[in-house]
């Protein structure tokens, strides 16, 4: 698989020689999205590997929680590292605040049960975690070329990544939030966006201009477009001209948009 960082530096490439000279891009926002690939990459890779040494030891629970607590000292934001066997029921859990949820049933889960039995990993959608807090999960399949173990997981919350990479580079009145592919907000600085859907959403029902700009950004990779939207904060509308890139992780996509009053 191609990394993250490979086909995003394949993307600002294209979309230099695309632009024409006098057209500007935001600087941040390539530095932005450069570090939320580098973070959604190094937990990629460490569930790859993880996965390769969990089916070298045959399922041993005394290995696979030592592994997983080391996954949670390596990989800062996330929440929390977990092994489901092949047969969907949650055997290992870490960091310890979440063992009371061993022993959950994801047999029901088609999401979980497809990367299990296809091999195939998959790079959730937003949803509400079974231990109660807003997420996405980076699901990997543990087997070898005789048995299907099960699958890892790497649950963490949007707002944890993308705050500590925007705090320190986003100057407000400059803004960044990030859409999945399902229209949905991800992270915001606006925090009552979180979780809505701009396509679909009655909160923007008076914003038709958002859902255009919406549809817009999820219908090509990168570009500019422009749309009338509340100063944060405030209940005062104002335009914002707004720039994204798209980042692939799997089966799915984020949309980084930055944005700057008009």
């Amino acid at each position: 698989m191609k990394t993250n960082a490979f086909l995003f530096a394949c993307l600002l490439l294209a979309a230099m020689m695309g632009c024409k000279e006098e057209e500007y891009f935001p600087e941040t926002l390539d530095k932005v999205t450069a570090k939320v690939l580098m973070a959604l990459d190094s937990l990629d890779l460490s569930l790859t590997t993880t996965s390769v040494f969990l089916a070298s030891t045959d399922g041993d629970s005394i290995a696979t929680r030592a592994k997983l607590k080391e996954l949670c000292e390596t990989i800062s934001f996330t929440r929390e590292f977990a092994f489901i066997d092949s047969a969907g029921s949650m055997k290992v859990i870490e960091p310890s605040e979440y063992y009371a949820y061993e022993g959950i049933d994801f047999s029901g889960d088609d999401e979980m049960m497809h990367v299990i039995e296809s091999h195939t990993p998959v790079f959730t959608n937003y949803f509400t975690a079974s231990e109660g807090y807003f997420a996405v999960a980076d699901i990997h399949a543990v087997y070898d070329s005789h048995h299907s173990f099960g699958a890892i997981e790497g649950l963490f919350t949007p707002l944890d990544l993308l705050d500590r990479i925007c705090t320190p580079l986003v100057n407000p009145p400059n803004e960044v939030w990030v859409m999945e592919k399902t229209g949905k907000v991800i992270y915001d600085r606006d925090l009552v966006t979180i979780g809505l859907n701009v396509l679909t959403d009655p909160y923007y029902d008076d914003f038709p201009s958002v859902r255009t700009a919406g549809q817009k950004i999820l219908a090509e990779e990168t570009g500019k477009t422009s749309y009338t939207f509340y100063l944060t904060g405030t209940l005062t509308p104002i335009v914002k001209n707004a720039w994204w890139y798209t980042i692939h992780l799997h089966n799915n996509e984020w949309k980084i948009i930055w944005t700057e009053q008009e």
